[in-house]
C-alpha cells in the first residue's frame, strides 16, 4: 500500500509504503525525463500523504489535487465537468 509520495522540484517522485520501504516500480515512471500516467494515476489514487520537496530543503504537504494539478493528470477543464455532472 502506498502511504507517502514525494514529488520534487525537478519532477522526480519518490513513492513510500507504510513500513517506510521505497517502491520503485512506481516510481520510475514518475520523473523528469517521463511520466507513465497509468503508473502516476495509480499513485494519485491510492497514496496517503503527498508532498511537493525541495531535496534535502524542505517537503510541504500537499493535497491529492494538488499532485495531479502538478502532473497535469488534472485540468480545470476535468473539474469544471465533474462539478457539471453532479
Amino acid at each position: 500500500m502506498i502511504k507517502s509520495v514525494y514529488l520534487f522540484t525537478n519532477r522526480n517522485c519518490l513513492v513510500f509504503d507504510e513500513d517506510g520501504q521505497q517502491m520503485p516500480e512506481f516510481q520510475g515512471g514518475i520523473s523528469c525525463y517521463r511520466l507513465n500516467r497509468k503508473k502516476a494515476q495509480i499513485v494519485a489514487d491510492k497514496g496517503q500523504e503527498f508532498f511537493l520537496s525541495r531535496y534535502q530543503k524542505w517537503a510541504q504537504p500537499i493535497s491529492r489535487r494538488e499532485f495531479e494539478y502538478l502532473l497535469g493528470l488534472r485540468s480545470r477543464k476535468r473539474d469544471i465537468a465533474e462539478q457539471a455532472s453532479l
